[in-house]
């Protein structure tokens, strides 16, 4: 098979969700395509399994009130410079293990995800934080470092999006694709 450009370039994500053609290469059309339609035809079988966000959780991010040592956060803000102070970074990550996918759990269970999450992070500096939004609440973590590795944890723990809080500018949702792990 011949590699071509594939959106991202995540070419074990099509040979994961293509396994079966590589025993019945002759019966599968995608492996009788060549070059860039081949592509094409992949990246979007590949977009199709993701889910838009709706725009009413894009809103509820936004608005959502983050706190995390003593000092609230929103996205879009500005982040306060005494904040990096307590967590000693430049940069900042606000994840979660609740609710994965912003599908309601059972809190049991969503307690136990956030202790295997914590358990994920031991290499980086966290604190426990918190996400709310009128009567909604949500543990949250700040986690110092890289975004990278947070990121493909989150991807791991079904989340949706993450929070990202920079020295000096405004605290940015950073939406997180279900192939980043």
């Amino acid at each position: 098979m011949r590699r071509t450009a594939v959106a991202g370039g995540d070419w074990e994500r099509v040979r994961r969700a293509h396994r079966w053609c590589d025993t019945h290469a002759s019966l599968c059309p995608l492996r009788q395509m060549e070059g860039e339609e081949f592509a094409r035809r992949v990246s979007d079988q590949c977009q199709l399994s993701e889910r838009a966000i709706p725009a009413r959780l894009l809103r509820a991010y936004r608005q959502t009130d983050y706190l995390a040592a003593g000092i609230a956060v929103r996205v879009a803000r500005r982040v306060p410079g005494v904040f990096f102070a307590a967590v000693d970074a430049r940069v900042a990550v606000l994840v979660t293990a609740w609710n994965p996918l912003s599908r309601r759990m059972p809190t049991g269970w969503n307690q136990r995800m956030q202790r295997r999450l914590r358990r994920c992070l031991h290499r980086f500096v966290v604190l426990d934080a918190s996400g709310s939004l009128h009567r909604w609440r949500e543990a949250m973590l700040l986690v110092a470092g890289d975004p990278r590795p947070i990121i493909r944890l989150a991807a791991r723990f079904r989340q949706r999006a993450v929070v990202i809080l920079r020295r000096g500018q405004m605290a940015r949702l950073k939406l997180v694709s279900r192939w980043e792990c």
